[in-house]
């Protein structure tokens, strides 16, 4: 419990907080309630407040297909690293005698025309398949990020020649270019991420521009606009359009006179011209 004294001279800050004291005997008096007390008085328990993570996988799990992908994704992913553990096959050596041999205990999926098991075959190929198409996504979202960012937040002439590259580039058929530059190029994971990232990150470039240039007309941008937040080169109004709309939002003065009150007094809406601090003259704003 806690008892409050008023405010005194040998008091440090007295008038702008008010001091607490804590009475040894009061305080020991005070006992927690327990769950009955509780339930008796019509008190719910406190309840720890969930984490954005938590929050987050209660809305995936709303979608029932979107937990079947995630399933059929975590099998895929167990199938090609795990499988090969427990499954293991020769991927390197060729075996004539087992050519085209049919589904046995052996080979469960058969082999195929160089001896190879065409189950072990589906495994490391898979792995390949996850490791070229999950790096090559990372690739394509972060270069598609920054260049549709950057063409959003810039605008004018530049935005519009940047978005004039996609353009160019979302015509041009991204699968016979693939074909080609596989048969140009020895075909390893490293040339093909960066083949087909050159690709995807187009559409990522769109899409992230679209959003940059929504964020730009939202009302606190705007806001932050108004008051001379921006990184533009100043005019020589500029000071005077910041400082007028700043007196918008200036708070009340706590001065004696009524009149002064008002964020913009009536004098200075009258003045013909002022003059800032660095000696520029400007008139009001109408």
């Amino acid at each position: 419990m806690t008892m409050m004294i008023p405010p005194s001279e040998e008091t440090p800050g007295a008038g702008l907080a008010e001091q607490e004291l804590i009475v040894p005997e009061l305080a020991e008096q005070d006992s927690t309630l327990t769950a009955v007390e509780a339930e008796e008085l019509g008190l719910a328990p406190a309840v720890k407040p969930r984490s954005m993570l938590r929050r987050g996988w209660e809305v995936f799990a709303q979608n029932k297909l979107a937990l079947a992908s995630l399933g059929l994704a975590l099998f895929m992913i167990g199938f090609c690293f795990i499988g090969p553990l427990f499954y293991h096959t020769d991927q390197v050596h060729t075996n004539l005698q087992d050519v085209l041999c049919p589904p046995s205990a052996d080979h469960p999926l058969g082999c195929d025309n160089v001896g190879y098991d065409v189950l072990g075959r589906l495994m490391i190929a898979g792995q390949t398949s996850i490791e070229v198409g999950v790096a090559a996504a990372i690739v394509a979202v972060l270069f598609g990020t920054l260049y549709g960012a950057l063409a959003g937040f810039v605008g004018g002439p530049l935005d519009s020649f940047m978005m004039r590259l996609v353009d160019a580039g979302l015509s041009i058929p991204y699968i016979t270019v693939l074909i080609m530059l596989s048969v140009i190029f020895h075909p390893n994971k490293i040339t093909m991420i960066f083949v087909i990232a050159a690709f995807y990150w187009l559409a990522v470039a769109r899409l992230i521009r679209g959003e940059t240039l929504t964020l730009r007309t939202r009302e606190y941008v705007q806001a932050v606009k108004v008051i001379g937040g921006r990184k533009a080169a100043r005019s020589p109004g500029t000071s005077c359009r910041t400082r007028s709309a700043r007196s918008l939002f200036r708070a009340p003065s706590r001065s004696r006179t009524p009149s002064s009150s008002s964020p913009v007094s009536a004098s200075s809406a009258s003045a013909s011209s002022r003059r800032t601090p660095t000696g520029e003259r400007c008139s009001p704003a109408a």
